[in-house]
């Protein structure tokens, strides 16, 4: 008992090694009773090293009700640490809270909120992603908006990622559209091989079958390219575009 009495008042500690070691310690024991302790310990120090420990450690010990309040505070760095908690936990009864961060104007809290939507597996964050995916500002955030995209695993995300990869610039990004374009097609027992029409006119109607058309095919070593174009539609020049990878 008196150990734990110690532990509990390490916490109020200036060194800041002796209070990481003393949460350490305290999860190991799932010593329920700090976790008030480790609370006031969070919302009293500056120290974002403090504030990453006593997360990972209430995170051991402390039911989600008790991480989700720490959603709360007005601190960016108590914010980051409990999003990543969560996700790490798979708390999916969290996520109508993550789902708030998503629009955060930190980057770095719109990209764990983003991972750890994935994590969660939010379907109903689906279409914020792909917004995310198409129009963040950070790379880190596209980079795991198509890491949660494969998570979530839904198969109309396959046309939206293929686009994505001939405007994507960041090589971050685009390996991670890679992955979840293969995941996805293994998901779904798709050939990756496929031609795959990633724009088609919105104007199409049985009209078109009477324009003159032109096929025009671009081919390297990794991809195959058709355009059909109709020069003299009055509604859009370009009918659709397919490619296929090779």
């Amino acid at each position: 008992m008196n150990g734990n009495k110690i532990l509990l008042n390490n916490l109020r500690s200036n060194n800041i090694n002796l209070i990481k070691e003393s949460l350490e310690k305290i999860g190991d024991l799932n010593l329920k009773i700090a976790i008030d302790p480790i609370i006031d310990l969070i919302n009293n120090t500056e120290s974002e090293e403090i504030i990453d420990a006593a997360i990972w450690t209430l995170s051991r010990i402390a039911p989600i009700d008790k991480l989700i309040d720490l959603l709360k505070i007005d601190n960016e760095t108590i914010l980051y640490y409990t999003i990543e908690a969560l996700g790490r936990l798979n708390a999916t009864g969290s996520a109508r809270f993550i789902r708030e961060f998503l629009d955060h104007s930190n980057p770095k809290i719109r990209a764990i909120a983003t991972w750890t939507i994935g994590k969660i597996y939010d379907v109903n964050s689906y279409n914020k992603l792909i917004e995310l995916l198409k129009n963040d500002s950070s790379p880190e955030v596209r980079t795991n908006a198509a890491w949660a995209l494969k998570k979530i695993n839904v198969l109309e995300s396959l046309k939206i990622l293929e686009q994505q990869k001939f405007i994507e610039k960041d090589e971050s990004v685009l390996y991670n559209i890679d992955e979840a374009i293969k995941s996805i097609e293994s998901s779904y027992n798709i050939n990756p091989d496929r031609e795959i029409e990633i724009y088609k006119c919105k104007f199409m109607d049985n009209y078109c079958n009477e324009q003159n058309k032109e096929h025009f095919e671009f081919k390297d070593s990794q991809i195959y390219i058709k355009i059909t174009c109709a020069n003299f539609c009055i509604k859009s020049k370009i009918c659709n575009l397919i490619i296929k990878r090779l």
